[in-house]
């Protein structure tokens, strides 16, 4: 079994697994060895708080299919899911998002609630039988074999597609150095959004509208401009980015100046477009950014930033993109439109990932889009155990 690439080598498959795994799979690695597959793995751990290693990169991107072995503690793995997310946004610029993807299960009685994106649960997976089983391993060789025989070159030669533009105007942002401890946040923030892609497997329907709600400082913010820069390839019309200005506003009491801040934000993004708006026409520029977004025939993702909780529908549904034109994100402090879209619910990192985050020279969990002064969520009383973080 290859352990490593060299800098000429062509793989066929890369195994994505926990370490602490590596003996309820070696024989199927094993049977791929011996059936002339060639089978990149690594069998050293990625400590939690390590950047992912430059052989895995190197390694991931000169193989034809990730097969990732997908116990129940696979997501908690921030090495494995950077490889998941990889090979997935490659398989999205083909077409196809599971396209460069094999899962297999650890155990068929954990059904398939836990596999995310929610892509892999409507496709076609393998299990891991007992290891004694030569038929099953046979099988599950034979499966494997014929997804790489249908792909011709490594992930790596998928050519990055360009990062579509960002309204208002500005410089796409590069991602996060060091985005820490929300990688299975993304995956429930990309699933939330793409459930009617999905009705089989769902039983949902409907236009792709999520929010994500928590306390301020949570991170909500972060979260889905780190989403944005991740999957702009599904999104190929650009960013859209509305920021509401929710911070300190009550509700239904300051309906006015929540339109005066809508009309605002559209007016910005419809001259940014070179949109050219009569007088008579000022209480429209949200549908004059609509139309026109409409004819270039594109997706593009929309970010509503900060909305107050507790708006009437109407009100909330005049920020939302018209599902022909865009996929929308709210966020807000409140959990309060769940009869509108679907939530994902921020908490507070864990100890050790906000310790990682402090060490990091993070900025908290505000946006580089919105640094406003507000209170912390990991300054209040929530009930969880606090800790001092050495060195932040």
């Amino acid at each position: 079994m290859n352990a490593s690439p060299t800098n000429n080598a062509q793989w066929d498959i890369f195994f994505s697994y926990r370490t602490a795994r590596y003996k309820e799979v070696k024989p199927l690695l094993d049977a791929l060895e011996i059936a002339g597959l060639k089978v990149w793995i690594d069998r050293e751990s990625v400590r939690p708080f390590e950047s992912i290693d430059e052989r895995i990169k190197h390694g991931l991107a000169r193989c034809r299919l990730l097969v990732a072995f997908y116990s129940l503690d696979y997501g908690q793995s921030r090495a494995c899911q950077w490889e998941l997310t990889s090979a997935y946004i490659a398989g999205e610029q083909e077409g196809d998002a599971t396209r460069r993807i094999a899962v297999i299960r650890d155990n068929p009685a954990n059904g398939v609630s836990y596999l995310q994106p929610i892509a892999l649960q409507s496709g076609k997976f393998l299990d891991l039988l007992e290891s004694g089983d030569a038929g099953g391993l046979a099988a599950c060789v034979g499966a494997l074999r014929e997804r790489c025989s249908a792909l011709t070159s490594p992930i790596g030669n998928v050519v990055p597609a360009i990062p579509g533009a960002w309204y208002p105007n500005r410089t796409s942002p590069t991602p996060f150095p060091r985005f820490v401890g929300r990688i299975t946040d993304l995956w429930r923030l990309h699933s939330a959004l793409h459930m009617g892609d999905y009705p089989l497997v769902t039983g949902e329907c409907g236009p792709g509208v999520a929010c994500v709600t928590g306390l301020g400082g949570v991170g909500k913010s972060m979260l889905v401009e780190e989403y944005a820069k991740r999957f702009f390839p599904r999104y190929p019309g650009g960013v859209i980015w509305l920021p509401a200005g929710g911070t300190g506003m009550k509700g239904q009491t300051e309906l006015p100046e929540m339109e005066a801040r809508r009309e605002a934000a559209f007016a910005q993004v419809a001259r940014d477009l070179g949109i050219r708006m009569e007088q008579e026409e000022a209480g429209q520029v949200a549908s004059l950014v609509w139309n026109h977004l409409r004819h270039k025939k594109m997706q593009h993702l929309v970010i509503v930033d900060d909305l107050p909780p507790k708006l009437p529908a109407e009100v909330v549904r005049g920020w939302i993109g018209p599902a022909d034109v865009a996929t929308t994100i709210v966020t807000s402090r409140g959990r309060h439109y769940s009869a509108i879209m679907r939530e994902v619910p921020l908490d507070v990192l864990d100890p050790d990932d906000a310790c990682a985050k402090g060490r990091a020279g993070s900025t908290g969990g505000t946006s580089s889009l919105r640094r406003t002064r507000e209170p912390s969520a990991g300054n209040r009383r929530d009930g969880r155990e606090s800790r001092t973080c050495p060195n932040s």
